[in-house]
C-alpha cells in the first residue's frame, strides 16, 4: 500500500481538512479492501499526513452505521469472513478488529406502528423467513391487484406522483422519456446541456461531477430532484423534491446555446426566506460548477443542479 502522491495527495490533505468525526453509513457494503484503504487514506489525509502512525490519522471518533443483514460487500470480502491476501484487506481485517464498542438499535422508526404489515415482512425477509402469508400480502400491490381494490384513479395519481425504481439506467430513461413526452403536449421541453471544459468533462457521469448532469430535458411543471446540497438548514438538499414554475434565460440567449440563468422551482421542504412574497417557496435554482473526478485533474463542468 503507497500513499497518494503529488495532486492526488494535496487533494486528499485539502478534502480532510477540518474533520472531526467520521460517519460511515451502509455498513454492510464495506469490505475488508475497502475498509483498509480508507484507513489507510485518512492516516495520510488527517492532519496533512503528521500523524500517519496514527489509527485513522488521529480522527477521534469513528463510527460505523448499518445493517450486517442487508447487502453485502460488492466484489470485495466480509470484513468479519475474509479470506483475501491483498495487503489492503489484510489491514481491513486489522482494522475492523480495533472496534472496540458496538451498540444494537431496537426501535424501528421508518415503519410506523400502523404500518406493523410491512415491518413484520420487511423483518422476515432479512432473515430469509418469508412465509405465504407474507407474500400473499405482498401480492396485494400488484398494479392489476390494486386496479381490482382501488380502481383506475389510484393508478393514475401513483403515475402522477410516485418514485419509480427501475434497475437500469436505460428503463430511468425510457420511463422519464415516457412523461416528458406527456408534458410536451402542454409546454415545450429545453434540452440544457452542460457547459463543459476538459477531455473527461463531455463523458463522464454525474457522480464523477458533483452530481451535475451533461444532459437535463426541463420544462414548466416538470418534477425535479436536486442532485447537491445547496442550502440543508433551509430545506435545500440533494434529493430535495420540487416542481418548475418557471425556466428564465437572458435577453437573446437560447437553450441550444447557453445555461438558464436561473430556474424558479416550488420546493415544499424549503423553510428559508421568501425570495417572491406571494409564493414563500419559490426558490431560484442557478447553475453551479463542479472539478471532475478524472485522471488529469483538471476537467469542469457547469449545470443547473
Amino acid at each position: 500500500m503507497k500513499p497518494p502522491e503529488g495532486i492526488l495527495g494535496e487533494n486528499l490533505q485539502s478534502n480532510c481538512d477540518g474533520v472531526k468525526v467520521l460517519l460511515v453509513d451502509e455498513r454492510s457494503l464495506i469490505g475488508a479492501t475497502t475498509l483498509g484503504w480508507m484507513e489507510f487514506m485518512c492516516r495520510y489525509g488527517m492532519q496533512n499526513g503528521e500523524n500517519f502512525e496514527k489509527s485513522w490519522g488521529g480522527l477521534p471518533v469513528v463510527v460505523f452505521f448499518g445493517d450486517d443483514v442487508q447487502l453485502p460487500p460488492v466484489l470485495d470480502s466480509p470484513v468479519f469472513n475474509s479470506t483475501s491476501k491483498i495487503p489492503a484487506s489484510l489491514h481491513g481485517v486489522l482494522v475492523w478488529n480495533e472496534f472496540n464498542c458496538a451498540v444494537n438499535l431496537q426501535n424501528i422508526v421508518r415503519q410506523g406502528n400502523n404500518e406493523q404489515q410491512l415491518k413484520n415482512v420487511l423483518l422476515a425477509l432479512r432473515e430469509y423467513k418469508t412465509t405465504s402469508e407474507h407474500a400473499h400480502w405482498l401480492q396485494k400491490f400488484q398494479w392489476h391487484n390494486l386496479k381490482q381494490s382501488h380502481g383506475e384513479s389510484l393508478l393514475k395519481r401513483m403515475s402522477a406522483n410516485g418514485l419509480f425504481v427501475f434497475p437500469t439506467h436505460q428503463e430511468v430513461w425510457t420511463h422519464n422519456k415516457s412523461k416528458l413526452i406527456e408534458v410536451n403536449t402542454q409546454f415545450p421541453i429545453a434540452r440544457v446541456n452542460a457547459v463543459s471544459s476538459g477531455f473527461h468533462s463531455k463523458s463522464s457521469e454525474s457522480d464523477r461531477a458533483g452530481g451535475l448532469q451533461q444532459t437535463l430535458y426541463l420544462c414548466k411543471s416538470a418534477k425535479v430532484m436536486l442532485s447537491v446540497n445547496i442550502c440543508v438548514p433551509f430545506g435545500l438538499f440533494n434529493g430535495a423534491i420540487g416542481n418548475i414554475v418557471d425556466i428564465i434565460y437572458l435577453n437573446e440567449k437560447r437553450p441550444d446555446d447557453s445555461l438558464p440563468s436561473a430556474i424558479m422551482v416550488e420546493f415544499h421542504s424549503y423553510t428559508g426566506p421568501a425570495f417572491i412574497e406571494q409564493n414563500p417557496k419559490l426558490v431560484p435554482i442557478v447553475p453551479v460548477e463542479r472539478k471532475l473526478d478524472c485522471s488529469c485533474n483538471c476537467c469542469r463542468r457547469k449545470q443547473n443542479p
